[in-house]
């Protein structure tokens, strides 16, 4: 399996990418200008792939409702307008530790390797690889990060 990330945009390399790719993951965040670029990526591939297989990944999310909600409203409007279905692989957390990660320069998996944000990745290459069910919740240990994380 290769992963690449293409980064934001549609540019004519980005297409190439995802027209190549046996299975795209699409990177969304729940902020209407991330859906909105997100659903032109789709509209876009919808075009040169309708039987394409895209799935979606909400990064940033509070927890797994929010992102079956953002999930939901994308898949419903790709089916409404595009006629395409897009099935949602799962979720990441927002996590301060990400933000930390990056202003050091790591990988935050490697820097934090037991942040929800990290809990969450491994999650997705479990469902990814082997089928498992994605069952991260952000639980007590989890809200008091994100609570004192906030406070700061």
């Amino acid at each position: 399996m290769i992963l690449i990330d293409t980064g934001a945009g549609l540019g004519r390399s980005v297409m190439d990418f995802i027209l190549a790719a046996d299975e795209v993951l699409l990177v969304t965040t729940p902020e209407p200008t991330a859906l909105t670029d997100a659903y032109a990526v789709m509209k876009a591939y919808s075009v040169y792939a309708p039987d394409g297989n895209m799935q979606l990944i909400i990064n940033r999310v509070y927890d797994a409702e929010e992102s079956s909600e953002v999930a939901a409203k994308l898949a419903q409007t790709a089916r409404r307008f595009l006629h395409i279905d897009i099935g949602c692989l799962g979720y990441v957390f927002d996590d301060h530790a990400v933000r930390q990660a990056v202003r050091h320069q790591r990988p935050f998996m490697a820097a934090a390797p037991k942040a929800m944000a990290s809990t969450c990745v491994r999650a997705l290459a479990d469902k990814l690889l082997y089928g498992r069910e994605m069952k991260v919740k952000r639980g007590w240990r989890g809200f008091l990060q994100q609570f004192f994380n906030f406070s700061r």
